[in-house]
Formats: C-alpha cells, sequence, structure tokens
C-alpha cells in the first residue's frame, strides 16, 4: 500500500498540470505571382494581301424596289453597315458603300486578282461612297476574283477582305 502512495501523489500532480500547447501553426503559403508578361505581339501582316483571313461577316442579298442590294457584315451590323454593293436599275449604277472613320473624301481602293482601281468618294453619314457605271469592269474583278478582293479606305484603321460570293454577281447583272 505504501507504494501505492507515491503513485497516487505523481497521478495527482500530472493532473494538475497543463495541457501541452498546439504545435504553431505554419502561416500560410505566399501566392505565386508570375512576372508580368509582354503585351502579344499584333498579327503579322501576310506579305500578300491574298494571304489574310477573310473579314468577318456574310454575304446578304435583297430587293428594295428599283434596287438591288448585296450586303456583307454581320447580323450585329447596323442596316448597310459593313460593305454594301446596291445596284440602282434606272440609272444603270452600282453604289459602293463602306462604312469607314470620318475623312472628308476619302478615296477607297479595290483590289482583286486581276488588278486594283482608287475611286473617288463622298461622305454619308458614317460611310463613304463610290459610285460606278453598271459596265464598270471592276464590278467583274469583283465577282470573278480568286477567292476574294480587298477594299480599303484611306484612313480607315484595316483593309476589308471580303469573299467574292454570288451575291456579288446578282448586283452587278440586276444592272445591266
Amino acid at each position: 500500500m505504501k507504494a501505492i502512495i507515491p503513485l497516487v501523489v505523481l497521478t495527482g500532480l500530472a493532473a494538475c498540470s497543463a495541457p501541452p500547447k498546439p504545435a504553431p501553426v505554419p502561416p500560410p503559403p505566399r501566392p505565386f505571382v508570375t512576372p508580368g508578361l509582354p503585351p502579344p505581339l499584333p498579327p503579322k501582316q501576310p506579305a500578300d494581301w491574298r494571304d489574310a483571313p477573310a473579314s468577318p461577316g456574310n454575304w446578304y442579298w435583297r430587293s428594295e424596289g428599283n434596287r438591288s442590294v448585296a450586303f456583307f457584315g454581320t447580323p450585329t451590323m447596323p442596316s448597310y453597315g459593313g460593305f454594301t454593293l446596291t445596284c440602282d436599275k434606272a440609272k444603270r449604277q452600282v453604289e459602293i458603300r463602306q462604312t469607314a472613320p470620318a475623312l472628308e473624301a476619302p478615296l477607297m481602293t479595290i483590289v482583286t486578282t486581276s488588278g486594283q482601281k482608287t475611286l473617288p468618294t463622298r461622305r454619308d453619314g458614317g460611310d463613304v461612297v463610290a459610285v460606278v457605271a453598271g459596265s464598270d469592269p471592276l464590278l467583274d474583278s469583283m465577282a470573278f476574283s480568286r477567292g476574294r478582293f480587298m477594299v480599303s479606305v484611306q484612313g480607315q484603321w484595316a483593309p476589308w477582305y471580303i469573299p467574292a460570293w454570288p451575291e456579288i454577281s446578282r448586283v452587278i447583272e440586276d444592272c445591266r
């Protein structure tokens, strides 16, 4: 029994001691910061305009009374925004219209696989407008250009690369 007393005393002393302190929590890891990347390079302009990607959009054709209209653009563009060919059947003239930044009367250059032509224009709201005769060879060049043609307007931010689809021919034929 005397041997039990020291054991009881030690157990009592052990009960009086504080519980062990928990191990310190390590600080949260610092977020990994990637070094700043340089801005992406602008896309390289192809050496030949025929190798450039086509401008976004589709051709749409409609008849408006005495006019035949082919519109190239996207559904989100306003009516007659983008690029438009309009035949005035009575005058036998084709109006070439493109949305472009505001310069007084910029020049419009149309490049096809068989040549190019620069046209004088007039302003009409936010568009530039060139007018050619329905028999102008430029129109045939646009219709039969291999896959696409390019339209650039002086002072415009980038040329348009427009596919040569049947809607162009429809407008031309309506004007002859």
